[in-house]
This record gives structure tokens, sequence and C-alpha cells, in this order.
């Protein structure tokens, strides 16, 4: 039987574009077992504070939306390895950090993580190829089809974008058409609150801000809608 997920690993800073974050999560080294989560209350998500440098999370954003747009074969191969693993860490790290090749800078280079720009690609690529997705579909796909499918949970990571993004798609969406750092984006993540709180495993307690949920939002809806678009193509 698989190992009961659980998620402890420390995601760390997601961007050194003067970006604090304060995600913590556990390792994810065993695939999650379907139905291993519990209800939790809101509660359970808890520290959600503002993100103060608004100007570094938003260069970062355009600068990952960007480089999904140009070079789109790359990050979908990217995104398909298993979220946070070490290979996609090593695949976000082979990327082109040149300033000029998005930002229109001439001189200078980004700074960045793999949790930060795999979400802003994951976005870009959710709002410009799903962007008329069928997102009903998403909330009514259960847990035992996710785990029956070809994009089931590779990780606790993935479980837990992808229960979020199930448990809200429209919600989850919103988030990602709002605007970096505005009131928008903070009223959109307060509607994902109790998402988040039923999505976690027992025990479980996150801090989170609007940066992490933006970036779980968009890596959760990128697997289903990716995903359901594959298998339709199949048919």
């Amino acid at each position: 039987m698989r190992e009961t997920a659980r998620l402890s690993r420390r995601w760390g800073p997601m961007a050194a574009v003067l970006l604090c974050l304060s995600l913590a999560v556990s390792p994810a080294q065993a695939e999650p077992e379907s139905g291993s989560r519990i209800d939790r209350s809101p509660s359970a998500v808890k520290n959600m504070p503002n993100d103060k440098d608004n100007a570094g999370r938003i260069v970062l954003n355009q600068y990952a939306r960007c480089y999904a747009g140009k070079y789109t074969e790359k990050v979908v191969a990217a995104l398909d390895l298993a979220y946070l693993s070490p290979e996609q860490d090593s695949a976000v790290k082979k990327l082109n950090r040149t300033l000029a090749d998005c930002l229109g800078f001439a001189i200078g280079s980004i700074r960045f993580t793999a949790p930060a720009m795999v979400g802003g690609m994951a976005e870009e690529l959710v709002l410009n190829r799903y962007g008329n997705a069928n997102l009903p579909r998403v909330a009514t796909l259960s847990e035992e089809a996710m785990f029956a499918s070809s994009f089931k949970p590779r990780n606790d990571g993935e479980d837990f974008a992808q229960c979020v993004a199930r448990g809200n798609p429209a919600g989850a969406f919103t988030l990602l058409q709002t605007e970096v750092g505005s009131d928008a984006e903070t009223k959109a993540v307060k509607t994902l609150v109790p998402v988040l709180g039923g999505c976690l495993v027992a025990g479980q307690n996150l801090n989170l801000n609007n940066d992490t949920v933006r970036a779980i939002a968009a890596v959760g809806l990128y697997r289903i809608l990716s995903g359901l678009a594959a298998a339709d193509a199949g048919k």
C-alpha cells in the first residue's frame, strides 16, 4: 500500500528577486495515496502575509510568462517533470536567464528558483492554452478518477496542487487572471482558503502568501487541464 501522503518539504524562497516566501511543505518522495487527505478547517492555513516586494513579484511573473510564450516546447518539457522534483529543478536551472530575452533590458540576468519559475510558466500556459477550458469538468473530477488517469499526482506537491484546482477551479483560474500584487489578487486568494484547508493531510499546517497560492493554483490547473486535453486528443 502506498504511504500516506504528507507534506513537510520546505519550499524555501521561491525567488531571489527581492522576494520573500514562507511555504513549508514536505518531501515528496512517495506517491500520494488516494483518499489520504482529511477535511480540515481553513484555520490550518495561516499566516498569509502581504507580499512586501510586489515589484520583484511582477518582474518575475512577467519573465516566467514571457519565457513560456516564447519557448513553449522547452517549458512544457520542464512542466511535465514531477513538480519540485530534482529533475524539474535541474531543467529549470538550465533555462535562459537573460533579461533582454523577455524584459527588454540590454544587460543583466534574473535570479530565481524553480518553484517561482514553474508557477509563472504554468500560469502562462493555463491562460493561453486552456483559457476556454471546461472548468466545471475539473470540479466534477473525482479523486478516484484522477488517480486512475495519466495525470495522477506523482508526489505530495502535485497531490496538493491538483486537490486545490479540483476544489475550486473557477477560483483558481480567476486568481491567475488578476494582476500580481493587486487587491483583486488578495481577494481571489482568500476565496481559496477553505479549499487549501481541505486539501491538507492529517497534522499538516501551512504558512502561505499570495505568491505561493498563485503558483499552487497554476500548477494544479495546468496538470489537470493539460492531462484532460491529452486524453481527449487520444480518443
